[in-house]
């Protein structure tokens, strides 16, 4: 085999160059703590920690989905107890505003104060969330969810649907709730209403408690002369009738100015009540008269469809006492349905109150299932950082005995090499 000093010098400097990269290799290593896992020197490792690693960015993209979802569930309890404050406050008032100790002046306060309750719920519920999007507007995040039509009337842009957020491999959490669900089926024993037409409502209660009745009692020789006012297409009317031999409940379904659907039920009910209806030609006006000659009485007007007090009126009764000759004994009076009157209000602004109570709650049973899915992923995000700490962090005490040993080690091959390299082969070979 040739032997010569170039040879035997380029592969002592090759050694030496590779003892210098492998203690550069163990510098680095003790300053970062970590392993060197390029797949070239440790493929096993670095397969590892790369899956390793993958599971923990999904982790933490899981917990950031956690935490956007709890920042709009805790914003959307914020807002609903807002609402509810707002709410028992319309509730107070409406009591207030049913108590005959209070003036139509006192009343009219009352209403301004409604009405800007209103305007703060509409604001309310129009609320956005940290990133623009509409809090309770379902899957419609832009604009306005709640728009007042040139009626006075609130109604709902948005859609039913719910926002979900994926917060695991296998689970997704809701974020809120729709504004439908939130403010517009309040249930009442007619059917769902919403917050908005309850405060409504109220605030036309508010104005016309003074002018109109939900019962009349007329104790007049000639009875009462009854004009109906109903809509143009056919619309139900009942009441309950009594008079001098008892009471019957009278309904009937009748179109504006044609009352012979009601006066064909109150005869009907003759016998029962002593009572009698007879048309006056030409008015669409009839004339309620006891046998007896004893007090009328009518309770519980009731207007097919209507929730709420309305204005104008649905439908309405107007009650003119008559003498014995036929002629106006009094001042008219109008009998409105019984959800025109203030204590109508209060019974539905109880239930908005329980509604919201219900959002509030299943706001909160949301943000508990984020409290423990966000637990959850605390502990497996503690477990994955231990992985990869096994997998890549270095034993520095290992790599410090590893690198005095090699510098020892590169410094006595260049001692030997500097001595080695001052002599020749011919030295050798004399």
């Amino acid at each position: 085999m040739a032997i010569s000093t170039k040879q035997f010098n380029d592969q002592t400097v090759r050694l030496l160059g590779q003892m210098n990269d492998l203690a550069v290799g163990y510098q680095r290593q003790i300053a970062t703590g970590k392993k060197d896992l390029a797949p070239s020197v440790a493929p096993v490792d670095s397969a590892r920690l790369s899956a390793a690693e993958e599971i923990d960015a999904r982790i933490q993209r899981y917990q950031s989905n956690i935490n956007s979802a709890e920042n709009r569930l805790n914003l959307a309890d914020n807002v609903l107890s807002q609402v509810e404050t707002l709410t028992t406050r319309a509730y107070e008032l409406a009591i207030q505003g049913a108590n005959d100790t209070y003036s139509a002046a006192d009343r009219q306060a009352m209403r301004i104060e409604v009405d800007q309750i209103t305007e703060s719920l509409v604001s309310l519920a129009n609320t956005k969330d940290t990133l623009g999007m509409s809090l309770f507007g379902g899957f419609q995040a832009q604009g306005a969810s709640f728009t007042e039509g040139l009626d006075g009337r609130i109604s709902y842009q948005g859609d039913l649907g719910q926002h979900r957020i994926k917060v695991s491999d296998t689970t997704e959490l809701s974020t809120g709730i729709d504004g439908a669900t939130a403010f517009m089926r309040v249930g009442t024993a007619e059917g769902p209403i919403s917050v908005f037409e309850v405060l409504r409502g109220l605030s036309q209660a508010l104005t016309t408690s003074n002018s109109l009745a939900t019962s009349a009692t007329l104790d007049t020789a000639g009875g009462a002369r009854v004009t109906v006012s109903a809509g143009r297409s056919p619309m139900q009317q009942s009441f309950t009738l009594t008079g001098s031999q008892g009471a019957a409940h009278i309904s009937a379904e009748i179109i504006d100015g044609s009352p012979g659907a009601l006066i064909a039920a109150i005869n009907a009910q003759t016998s029962i009540t002593g009572i009698t209806a007879i048309a006056e030609a030409g008015t669409g006006s009839f004339v309620l008269t006891d046998l007896a000659k004893g007090a009328i009485q009518l309770t519980n007007y009731q207007v097919s469809g209507q929730k709420t007090a309305q204005d104008p009126l649905r439908g309405a009764l107007t009650l003119t006492p008559l003498d014995a000759s036929g002629t106006a004994a009094g001042p008219a009076q109008t009998l409105a349905d019984a959800d025109q009157a203030i204590t109508a209000s209060v019974g539905l602004l109880s239930n908005v109150t329980n509604h919201i109570s219900t959002q509030r709650a299943k706001i909160g049973a949301y943000a508990n299932a984020a409290m423990v899915q966000h637990s959850n992923l605390e502990e497996q995000s503690v477990f994955v950082q231990k992985a990869k700490s096994e997998i890549a962090d270095a034993d520095l005490a290992d790599l410090i005995t590893r690198l005095q040993t090699l510098l020892l080690n590169r410094d006595a091959t260049q001692q030997a090499f500097s001595k080695i390299s001052q002599q020749s082969l011919f030295d050798y070979l004399r």
